[in-house]
């Protein structure tokens, strides 16, 4: 039996949280994921709800009561969205599906609402396509505001359809088009795609709104439990306390068994940083 952890001290300015994975439209399977996790976490943890199934009105009042006691963040439906797909209509109908979880994220009270750019044709022009995306972000962050909206990279895909925002230099490309929204850096992807996310955590902490922690293996697959790949996670603890980054950090590990083990692994190297923080001062 997994047992409540305890806060920590300076070592962290952000706030530490887990996926819970609203896939179905079932509210009662969305609310014993969150007694599952209430019993194991530490109230100060927040949530990251997946929102693939939008919740009704009955259904978000539901939420929102099991969730009071803490901090929400939204991460948008993602299965068939297109934020940049040339066909007007397409991508019109993904912004108001995007458009829908904002809505429900606000009436949550969330901090964040974390957005897929989705795949274009590998035979789309880059530019019209980034342009194309960034008036979809722009729409959703004025429906969002004053919550902050996150765009995330992707990991490389293959065959007739390729993302458009994979590394962090397109996530920081992307930014030089627009102020209207932020940055969600998706670790485990950066993993698959072989990245160094090092320079994007030290140097554009404060664009950058949602972190998504999992391992993985480069040129294959990630959502693994931490420790089960090739993540270094007590170089990212380094370079989030050095950045002084605030903002979220949420485990996008898959199911409840690997969550708690990948929570553990987190807690066990966050205890061992703040225990030679102290042995040092002292």
């Amino acid at each position: 039996m997994t047992t409540k952890h305890a806060k920590l001290g300076a070592v962290m300015n952000y706030s530490r949280g887990v996926f819970v994975n609203l896939f179905e439209p079932d509210p009662e399977a969305w609310l014993r994921q969150i007694e599952r996790y209430d019993d194991v976490l530490p109230r100060d943890s927040h949530y990251e709800l997946l929102m693939e199934s939008v919740p009704n009105d009955a259904a978000l009042r539901r939420l929102d009561q099991a969730t009071f006691s803490r901090q929400i963040t939204v991460h948008g439906p993602y299965v068939g969205v297109s934020l940049a797909h040339p066909d007007a209509d397409l991508r019109s109908a993904s912004v108001q599906r995007v458009i829908r979880s904002a809505r429900a994220a606000a009436e949550l009270g969330a901090k964040v609402l974390t957005v897929h750019a989705g795949p274009v044709g590998v035979w789309e022009d880059r530019s019209d396509s980034l342009s194309r995306l960034v008036d979809s972000l722009e729409e959703i962050a004025q429906v969002a505001s004053p919550m902050p909206i996150a765009i995330e990279n992707m990991p490389t895909r293959s065959g007739g359809t390729r993302e458009l925002v994979v590394s962090c230099s397109d996530l920081i490309q992307l930014g030089t088009m627009s102020d209207a929204f932020s940055y969600a850096v998706d670790i485990g992807h950066c993993i698959q795609n072989g990245e160094d996310f090092s320079a994007m955590l030290s140097l554009h902490s404060e664009r950058i709104a949602n972190i998504h922690l999992h391992d993985g293996h480069a040129g294959g697959a990630a959502h693994l439990p931490l420790g089960s790949g090739e993540l270094d996670l007590n170089r990212v603890i380094d370079l989030l306390s050095a950045s002084q980054y605030n903002g979220h950090v949420a485990l996008e590990t898959l199911g409840f068994t690997d969550t708690i083990a990948s929570w553990d692994e987190w807690q066990m190297a966050m205890d061992h940083k703040n225990k030679y923080v102290h042995l040092k001062v002292s």
